[in-house]
């Protein structure tokens, strides 16, 4: 089963989505990213990275790490009036994590500070005893480790 997310960002804001359920047995694994700015074909340029984040993010800036094990997801999308020549939108997901915790969705905007649309896809996964204290515990240390 697919679950959907949807929403607009300002440029530096964070949204949390709301993904812990009570016994923690149902899991999250991200599936799709997509991004696309609120004036795509309007007079200002902009690039826009969205990322998505296992704990609340303390700066939002444009920077990509891979090797930081809380990111779960980033996404830059080009909407330059000057004609660049690199792709519109490349997105990167780490699909091979699975969550049963809340998430955190932060935007950047490098040129013009316009608002930037999501649409998120994540994957239902039902999780036995052990997988759900196993995330439950994984996400307890990166809360931890603020």
């Amino acid at each position: 089963m697919i679950k959907t997310y949807r929403g607009q960002l300002a440029d530096g804001a964070q949204e949390r989505l709301r993904l812990r359920t009570k016994d923690g047995k149902t899991g999250y694994r991200i599936v799709r990213l997509d991004i696309m700015s609120e004036e795509p074909y309007g007079s200002g340029s902009g690039e826009h990275l969205v990322k998505i984040w296992k704990k609340q993010q303390t700066t939002i800036d444009g920077t990509v790490d891979f090797s930081n094990s809380n990111l779960l997801a980033a996404a830059i999308g080009n909407n330059s009036t000057s004609g660049y020549t690199y792709p519109n939108v490349t997105t990167v997901v780490f699909d091979n994590e699975v969550i049963n915790q809340d998430i955190y969705v932060t935007a950047h905007d490098n040129q013009a500070s316009l608002k930037t649309n999501y649409h998120i896809e994540l994957e239902l996964i039902d999780l036995s005893d052990a997988q759900a204290s196993q995330a439950t515990l994984k996400a307890m240390r990166t809360v931890a480790s603020r």
